[in-house]
């Protein structure tokens, strides 16, 4: 057992010495290249090369660098001074281009043999400052105007690419300009896009940088101008009245200005001007203090001379956006005379001769701010007169008289008014026209009961031909004058207030059942009323009539029926039979021209020449 023991102990040492004999001495590792530092910042402010150095370790030399895109131009793009390796900035700023960007750049090491041995790696961020506005909110004077200028902060920029508002891209030169320092928004956009005090526009203005990507995405700034100034100068009230009352009085009219945005608080006298007779008022214009005054000298002209009621002045301040302000004058009568006792329409009854206050046409007269009456004119533009004269030879058309329990009356006398309204409804408009230029009218209206005459309407039968009779009534006129186109004790009679319209009449003009004839009865004041007779009767032959038979035909059927077949039974029966049942056979011939002919020619021509030739047998 021990020696079993001793021999594998003996092996093992055995083991132990050859293991180390045969195990060779481990050589030392190769040491790797590198770089420091790993990140770089390129500075776009102040642009330059970004250098790092190199660490060789075992390799022999550098070998190259490259992007993800393509290896980098050795001595262009990069160069390598012994142990320091230079990224160019040519190389830089044409892959950085805006703030924030990163290349990732691949430095590969070679050794003594050319081969590859060893990489690193080299991150350069783009740094720098944002371009910008030295302010976001400027104020652009709305009266006095000129440039907005901002200041500009380029940073990393060198140009603006765009100013544009709500609408779109400004016009360069036009509308905006910039210089190395400012940004400048030109007077003639802002004055356009900014038409009242407090509109505002925000602008935003597009820098150079960062344009290059895809899509690009710019450094932008914002600017927000708003108008600003004092509020328009103003006149209060802007509109006014001139009182045509009494002429010559000192009507002058003050108006109170506000000045706030004009320039020296002045309106030049040659700044006031009449709209509708474009000339300066002159001295009839001016100012003294707060107050515009618009003389009465004037007012008195346009109205008096010029004969305007209205008239529109424009007053122009001296403020830079040479306000306008228009005022309108109306001239009224603030009191002026009133015409009428219970109105200005009376009534005069043709009858009678008389007014509704008596014989004279009374109209009450209130002078108010007049003290005459120049001058009282009709309708037909004649004047009246008040000394015998016109219509009135011996007395007047019209007398002005005073009224203890009225006051002032205009009477229109009589002598004017029957010559003037000679029919019932004739009226007349008279103008009264006072000493201040105030015109009042009053009307006339000839009143009284109309003639008439009854009854309006009447039939004459064909079947038994007799006068028709009527009653007039004259009212207000004084004769029954006779019947429009008719022959007195012709074509009627007339006894008392009976007319009697004559059968020989009424059969020459009503041959026919349904024909109507109007007469007017005449009478001398103007109203004429009228009178309609309708033809009525038994038909005397539809078949007849339908197929176009004349007036003597049917007269010679109508007699044959009336004479010889109605007085007998038979005769009576066959009649009836007819009329019963020749309505609708008369209807279709009627409607049927060559029916009709035939039916004529056949039957009614051959049957009335009968009846005459045998008129004397049967008559």
């Amino acid at each position: 057992m021990k020696k079993i023991f001793s021999v594998l102990l003996s092996l093992a040492l055995v083991v132990s010495l050859g293991a180390l004999t045969v195990a060779p001495v481990a050589a030392d590792a190769p040491v790797l290249p590198s770089i420091s530092p790993t990140e770089a910042d390129y500075d776009m402010d102040a642009p330059t090369h970004v250098a790092v150095a190199l660490d060789f370790g075992d390799a022999d030399d550098l070998d190259s660098v490259e992007d993800s895109v393509d290896a980098l131009v050795a001595d262009n793009e990069y160069y390598q001074f012994e142990s320091l390796l230079v990224i160019t900035e040519a190389y830089l700023d044409s892959v950085l281009d805006c703030i924030g960007d990163t290349v990732l750049l691949q430095v590969n090491f070679k050794d003594d043999g050319g081969n590859p041995f060893g990489v690193d790696f080299l991150t350069v961020t783009a740094i720098g400052t944002a371009p910008g506005l030295q302010s976001s909110a400027e104020d652009w004077d709305f009266w006095n105007g000129g440039d907005v200028i901002v200041g500009i902060d380029w940073g990393i920029a060198t140009d603006v690419d765009d100013v544009s508002d709500d609408v779109g891209s400004l016009t360069e030169t036009v509308d905006w300009v910039h210089t190395t320092t400012t940004l400048n928004i030109t007077d003639s956009y802002l004055s356009g896009k900014l038409t009242s005090l407090g509109d505002s526009v925000e602008l935003t203005v597009e820098f150079d940088s960062c344009d290059y990507g895809i899509p690009p995405v710019p450094h932008t700034a914002t600017l927000t101008i708003t108008a600003v100034g004092t509020t328009k100068p103003s006149i209060a009230p802007t509109t006014a009245t001139y009182d045509k009352c009494i002429p010559g009085a000192d009507n002058t009219l003050a108006f109170t200005i506000t000045w706030d945005g004009a320039a020296t608080h002045t309106v030049p006298v040659d700044n006031i001007t009449d709209v509708q007779h474009p000339v300066p008022l002159g001295m009839a214009a001016y100012v003294i203090g707060d107050t515009l005054y618009i003389a009465d000298a004037y007012l008195d002209y346009v109205v008096g001379t010029i004969g305007l009621d209205a008239m529109l002045l424009r007053a122009t301040f001296d403020d830079p956006a040479s306000t306008e302000v228009l005022i309108w004058i109306t001239a009224e009568y603030v009191d002026p005379p009133v015409l009428g006792l219970t109105g200005t329409a009376y009534t005069w009854d043709i009858a009678t001769q008389s007014s509704t206050y008596g014989p004279l046409a009374l109209t009450l007269v209130d002078f108010g701010c007049a003290t005459n009456i120049t001058r009282i004119y009709d309708d037909e533009g004649y004047n009246l007169t008040s000394t015998g004269a016109g219509k009135c030879v011996v007395a007047s058309d019209y007398i002005c008289t005073y009224d203890p329990g009225y006051g002032f009356l205009i009477a229109t006398t009589n002598c004017y008014i029957i010559p003037t309204l000679t029919y019932l409804g004739d009226d007349v408009v008279l103008t009264v026209e006072f000493d201040n230029g105030f015109e009042a009218t009053y009307s006339i209206t000839a009143t009284g009961t109309e003639p008439s005459v009854s009854p309006t309407s009447a039939e004459f039968n064909l079947d038994d031909p007799g006068n028709v009779t009527a009653t007039v009534d004259v009212g207000d006129a004084t004769s029954f004058d006779g019947i429009t186109g008719l022959t007195d004790g012709v074509d009627y009679e007339v006894s008392g207030d009976t007319v009697t319209i004559l059968a020989s009449y009424l059969s020459s003009v009503l041959t026919e059942i349904g024909a109507i004839v109007a007469l007017t009865f005449d009478f001398d004041v103007g109203v004429d009323p009228i009178m309609t007779i309708e033809a009525v009767g038994t038909p005397l032959c539809f078949i007849a009539t339908a197929a176009g038979a004349d007036a003597p035909q049917l007269d010679i059927l109508r007699e044959f029926r009336d004479e010889v077949m109605r007085p007998n039974k038979l005769g009576a029966a066959l009649v009836s039979l007819y009329y019963e049942t020749s309505p609708p056979i008369a209807e279709f011939i009627a409607q049927n021209g060559a029916l009709k002919a035939l039916v004529k020619g056949i039957v009614v021509d051959p049957i009335a020449a009968i009846l005459n030739l045998s008129h004397g047998l049967w008559s």
